[in-house]
């Protein structure tokens, strides 16, 4: 069974109630799962002695859950509360917690003393704490509780994952019944997956849980600069709006700064856009004058672009790997249009690369089918190949770091227009520059991007530009950021 990360979890736990399945449907059916095998190590052991200890989230939700199946067959269930019932933080768990209030079989305590007396009684200890809800190390209260269940002989079992999982102070859990797939962190213990109804979408594609929890956060007391720099190499004589589309979509994502470099043939042009901060090169082309201003600028920027207008010719591709040459392996770089045409079978490493269909197949040699399972894999085998995230956009966009794979449905036919490519390119590079590991860059571009084109289709019809596109991405990212901040409380 393929494993997935806790992180991983939470981002599909999201995206299934962005696909309307409701929280209550999954704390109802990750309860009853538990249940299930629950009542199996009773039976096992013969257990009657039952300690349920309950977190304020949805962790504490399924142990309520749980609970309440439980009483139903006649067991007394001590529930320990780890602060008051007016502080839990849900409201399906607000829901689930006054179900139990009619049974008389039920005992709840909140208080710290009886907590520990209860727990030295219990025969079966069940642990719905925290699950995946941890940040850092334990601490004050539920640091002593989780060591006190460590201290006590009873059977432990723990929902989803053992509360602590990563710090120094966890619970020993004899059982760990986890939902849906099986957890890299939960490797060498003894782990029961159940299925909870979790959608295949929920996992496959990019949808607004992946997008909430990898948006890039911002320091408080941080200073111009602090939020990335990107530079953009591209540009030649005939091709100049491409480094302004990906410079603008670079900006309006985000980062704080972008640096163009560029040939002196174009200069005019670039200088009429007052945010950029432009390195000029003599000549009409990528020449060996752009590899030295390059060395120049190289230690102040986060990220580098290269591709955007840069045209092609035998030059143009020795001076694009003499340039990444010097970058590979010590900041990442991405490559679109042109340069994807410089790299067949050049050595990489912490790149992300954007191919279209015929691009790909020049890096790839592959000729790709139609069917999308065989397009996944075989963008995952060049992936792989090249050490790098790759794109490749098309009607549903497949991104691959050689491992994890994820489609992106968002965007239209409408999106053919030039330069497109172009502003989806700016906005990797910046999410890049601001922090975020480049698959994930990959993915949050290419739902935004999509997400803008749809939003002019619907306005414009077919009749929009890359420039619209442009302009409708801060739009975007000003809607994402205000619900992040909605639901995940900053």
């Amino acid at each position: 069974m393929k494993e997935i990360s806790i992180r991983e979890m939470i981002e599909i736990d999201l995206n299934s109630r962005f696909l309307g399945i409701h929280p209550l449907e999954l704390m109802e059916n990750a309860g009853k799962a538990c249940y299930d095998e629950i009542k199996k190590i009773l039976k096992e052991h013969n257990i009657k002695k039952i300690t349920i200890v309950c977190g304020l989230g949805n962790n504490g939700g399924d142990g309520f859950v749980v609970a309440r199946y439980l009483a139903e067959d006649g067991y007394r269930i001590n529930i320990i509360l780890i602060d008051d019932p007016e502080k839990i933080k849900t409201e399906e768990a607000r829901i689930n917690f006054k179900r139990l209030l009619k049974f008389k079989n039920v005992v709840i305590t909140s208080t710290p003393e009886k907590a520990i007396e209860e727990l030295n009684k219990s025969e079966l200890i069940i642990d719905a704490i925290l699950g995946t809800g941890i940040k850092g190390e334990l601490r004050g209260n539920i640091r002593k509780i989780v060591e006190s269940i460590n201290s006590t002989k009873a059977i432990k079992v723990s929902i989803d994952v053992p509360t602590g999982i990563g710090s120094k102070t966890f619970i020993r859990a004899n059982y760990v019944i986890t939902f849906h797939r099986m957890k890299k962190e939960l490797r060498g213990m003894n782990v029961i997956v159940k299925d909870i109804g979790i959608p295949k979408e929920a996992e496959e594609f990019v949808l607004l849980g992946n997008v909430l929890l990898n948006l890039p956060n911002r320091d408080k007391d941080s200073y111009k600069g602090k939020n990335g720099k990107v530079l953009i190499i591209g540009g030649s004589k005939r091709y100049h709006g491409a480094l302004i589309f990906s410079g603008k979509a670079a900006l309006n994502s985000g980062c704080d700064l972008v640096y163009i470099l560029a040939p002196r043939v174009i200069e005019n042009t670039l200088r009429r856009v007052e945010d950029f901060i432009l390195n000029i090169y003599e000549g009409e082309k990528l020449n060996e004058n752009a590899v030295e201003i390059f060395e120049t600028i190289y230690d102040k920027i986060d990220a580098i672009l290269i591709g955007p207008g840069l045209g092609y010719d035998e030059e143009i591709r020795e001076n694009v790997k003499e340039i990444l040459r010097k970058v590979i392996g010590k900041k990442p770089v991405v490559i679109d249009a042109d340069g994807i045409k410089c790299i067949r079978d050049f050595k990489l490493k912490n790149c992300v690369i954007t191919p279209h269909r015929k691009e790909f197949e020049i890096i790839s040699g592959i000729r790709l089918k139609l069917d999308l399972d065989h397009q996944k894999e075989t963008v995952k085998v060049v992936s792989k190949k090249y050490n790098s995230v790759v794109l490749l956009k098309g009607r549903i966009d497949i991104i691959s770091d050689g491992d994890r794979v994820k489609l992106n449905k968002t965007g239209n036919e409408g999106m053919t227009v030039g330069g497109t490519g172009d502003v989806l390119s700016g906005i990797i590079t910046s999410l890049i520059a601001q922090g975020v590991d480049n698959f994930n860059a990959a993915c949050i571009a290419a739902f935004v991007n999509g997400v803008s084109g749809d939003f002019l289709l619907k306005r414009y019809g077919y009749c929009f530009s890359a420039k619209d596109l442009v302009r409708n991405i801060k739009r975007v990212f000003g809607y994402l950021y205000n619900l992040k901040w909605k639901i995940l409380k900053r």
